[in-house]
């Protein structure tokens, strides 16, 4: 009986000690989420409206940032709400991110025959961004349906780009040797982010339904800065902010075929993104009475965002420790896009359409920790030969009633852009330069079930 005694004692202290742990890894995390604020980096292609690889989660984006057809706690809410049915606990997701963005740009060198020698570098940049999000599911079945809530916040179109250069002297026998004629920098930053509230029910044992509104909201500010050390020309700067937000919803169903097959669709309406632009211009010449300052407010401004289809397959292998295999494809009409502040998004020339294929596995060992890969190949709203591959991995470790996660992702994107600064006379360059983009992210995450 003491014995007994004893047991139960010491297994009420481990119990207290792990749910005292749990709370301050949630706390932690919590905490990191209210200092931390969206900075995420892009490429060039996908500065102006916005990134197509936006990160989610740890487990998500380590299984190639699928969930139309798997249930992905509060971020549900994006892929597919139905799923928020599958619930059997409340969830809280907690992550963070870190992204490295390399660009390189290369012009071609040609002889005095008009051949091609090499590719010359003539710009290089190299960034680190962060962010963080996260999602919540309260589980609350009514009678035998079952029903959840899940709230989250995740960015949807970050912008964050930043670009330098130093343009110097190409006489050799200027004085001082490559001497600085021209600094030039280029940055963007902001994100539009979505509070989204969903709602998962579960209509019978193979039919699920749910619906999510999101309320998207955020800046992006544009910056154009040209520092002259010749001529009577100082430096040239122009800004654009545009302050915006606005509403769409997820539709979404959930069908299980089989007891190793489950199926997922989902429809996201249009998002107007409206509001207030404003552009301020500087120039700062040798004569202070020559300077000129200019500012202009766009009061109905706005970004169109076309609507969004998904759909998903998920296979559980009848294997022991258990597998999952997921894949699904995402379609978006790009070319219906609008931007009341260019033209050519509703009239001429059109953005393309895209489409996303994601792959992700995951199979987890006897001691409960999963081993997650992932695959995706997307096509740019840009430039229609611009594909880009992404490889992603990542692994868990089971602690208390959740789990820690991490993921590593490596994609490339090389494109033809316009140069982001006019080069002046006694340059030789093409009207483009070829862009390649190397993106590097690492990212951890906690999920806490109770």
């Amino acid at each position: 009986m003491a014995f007994e005694e004893t047991e139960v004692m010491t297994n009420r202290k481990t119990n207290t000690l792990e749910a005292s742990m749990q709370r301050l890894t949630v706390l932690t995390c919590l905490l990191l989420l209210a200092v931390a604020g969206p900075a995420w980096s892009v490429p060039q292609i996908m500065t102006e409206y916005g990134d197509q690889m936006p990160w989610l989660g740890s487990d998500i984006n380590a299984m190639g940032g699928t969930g139309t057809a798997l249930y992905r706690g509060g971020m549900s809410n994006i892929f597919n709400p139905a799923f928020l049915a599958t619930a059997t606990s409340h969830r809280l997701d907690l992550g963070l991110s870190l992204d490295q963005e390399h660009e390189d740009r290369f012009q071609q060198l040609y002889d005095t025959f008009d051949n091609i020698v090499a590719d010359v570098a003539i710009a290089s940049n190299r960034h680190h961004y962060w962010q963080t999000g996260f999602g919540f599911v309260l589980n609350e079945p009514i009678g035998d349906f079952p029903l959840s809530v899940g709230l989250s916040l995740a960015d949807r179109y970050p912008y964050s780009y930043t670009f330098e250069e130093e343009l110097r002297d190409p006489d050799f026998a200027s004085d001082p040797r490559d001497s600085i004629i021209e600094e030039r920098t280029r940055k963007v930053t902001g994100t539009l982010r979505a509070a989204s509230l969903g709602l998962g029910l579960g209509v019978t044992d193979w039919l699920s339904a749910g619906t999510t509104v999101h309320y998207a909201f955020g800046t992006r500010s544009e910056t154009k800065s040209r520092r002259m050390y010749t001529g009577d020309v100082e430096g040239i700067n122009g800004q654009y902010d545009f302050d915006m937000d606005g509403v769409n919803m997820t539709l979404g169903l959930r069908g299980r075929i089989s007891e190793r097959v489950e199926i997922g669709v989902a429809y996201e309406s249009p998002l107007t993104a409206s509001g207030t632009g404003e552009l301020v211009y500087h120039e700062a010449w040798t004569d202070p009475a020559n300077n000129v300052d200019e500012k202009e407010t766009f009061e109905d401004a706005y970004y169109r965002y076309p609507a969004i289809y998904r759909a998903g397959i998920t296979f559980f292998p009848r294997t022991d420790p258990s597998t999952v295999f997921t894949a699904e494809m995402e379609y978006m009409g790009w070319n219906e896009f609008e931007d009341s502040q260019n033209p050519v998004t509703y009239e001429g020339e059109k953005l393309e359409k895209t489409v996303d294929v994601h792959i992700g596995l995951e199979h987890t060992f006897y001691n409960g920790v999963p081993l997650r890969f992932g695959f995706r190949h997307l096509t740019s709203y840009v430039d229609k030969d611009a594909d880009s591959t992404i490889f992603t991995g990542g692994t868990g470790i089971p602690f208390g009633s959740g789990m820690f996660s991490a993921s590593v992702e490596i994609m490339k994107i090389t494109s033809e852009q316009e140069h982001q600064f006019p080069y002046p006379d006694g340059f030789y360059t093409d009207p483009t330069a070829r862009v390649d983009d190397t993106r590097f992210r690492i990212s951890v995450g906690y999920t806490a079930n109770w």
